[in-house]
């Protein structure tokens, strides 16, 4: 039995979906509620949406953001080592986040670098940002399973190994964002798992088509 349309052994899938269960655990435990913000409403008056957004955005604390960001792409850090580990069969635990100093900066820089990219290609007709996204995926995955590539050598490697399998990873994607949607109907909670089992299922789709890729 095959899944989907990537041809992945349903053992492999198996083990790796379990293993998704550890990550989740760990995505449970860091996770904090977010704090109540006031919206915008339908009765507001033009003036006071403009009020309202000139009250937000002098609200933003730039050095925040800047720190949020860095912390979200530490946190996804460990998270793709995890991913990575389960494939592997090792273990899927805390441990994941004791990376290099290096391997943080390298991952933080790509994960700047990469939003900036997609979001250049997605103001020119959206779709050159859908496709630097797509093969642009395993650059974090590369950065931690092979620790000796360079910042711009994950980023050549990634659109190598994905030459080829565009739609089947835009597929994926596809799919993802639909159980993320579950994810999010359920209250917000299930976007906790269905996160974990997004970077797993992509882990997979890495070596599977690393595999593919002759040297």
């Amino acid at each position: 039995m095959h899944w989907w349309c990537l041809g992945f052994d349903h053992k492999t899938l198996e083990n790796v979906y379990l293993r998704a269960g550890d990550g989740y655990r760990y995505t449970i435990i860091s996770n904090t509620s977010m704090p109540n913000v006031a919206e915008p409403n339908s009765n507001m008056t033009p003036e006071e949406l403009k009020e309202f957004y000139l009250d937000f955005l002098k609200s933003i604390n730039p050095t925040g953001i800047f720190l949020g960001v860095i912390l979200q792409y530490v946190f996804y850090a460990g998270l793709y080592k995890m991913a990575l580990n389960g494939y592997n069969g090792l273990s899927v635990d805390a441990s994941a986040y004791k990376l290099p100093a290096a391997t943080y900066v390298k991952l933080i820089c790509a994960g700047i670098v990469g939003q900036i990219l997609i979001t250049v290609g997605s103001c020119l007709f959206i779709i050159p940002g859908i496709i630097v996204a797509v093969r642009f995926l395993f650059v974090p995955y590369i950065l931690l399973d092979e620790p000796q590539t360079d910042f711009i050598g994950a980023f050549k490697k990634s659109w190598e190994i994905s030459r080829g399998h565009f739609w089947q990873l835009f597929g994926l994607g596809v799919l993802m964002t639909l159980i993320h949607l579950v994810g999010i109907a359920c209250f917000y909670v299930g976007i906790c798992f269905t996160m974990v089992l997004s970077l797993f299922a992509l882990a997979i789709a890495y070596y599977h088509f690393k595999d593919t890729v002759v040297a």
